[in-house]
């Protein structure tokens, strides 16, 4: 039971957040200390580095959520069809038959299938 409260624990708390943020803190940094040395202008490196730590953090929010979005419908197709018995034995049925082996055959039918 602790795997499942861990589990619904992670699909509730994605990452996301956190990681936009460190990549956008990273990112307006980098480019706040870039414009300071190329220019010497405090003003307009404090404002390329708010600026680009806004965009950058909104945008890697966005990508990893889409990312984290998708995952989880995924996971949720799959398990719906893994606990569906007539969809479960549809499923691997296609499975097996997209097995090939290591010279590009399909696989014979095992003696248990036949």
């Amino acid at each position: 039971m602790a795997t499942s409260s861990s589990t619904d624990r992670v699909l509730t708390n994605p990452p996301c957040f956190r990681t936009g943020l460190m990549w956008g803190i990273a990112v307006g940094t980098l480019i706040g200390g870039h414009r300071f040395r190329t220019t010497k202008l405090v003003r307009t490196s404090c404002d390329f580095a708010i600026l680009s730590f806004g965009s950058v953090s909104g945008l890697s929010w966005l990508v990893c959520r889409t990312t984290y979005n998708t995952r989880v419908r995924q996971t949720r197709e799959f398990m719906e069809v893994m606990n569906n018995p007539a969809r479960k034995a549809e499923a691997e049925q296609f499975l097996r038959s997209r097995v090939e082996t290591s010279d590009g055959q399909q696989p014979s039918a095992s003696p248990a299938q036949a």
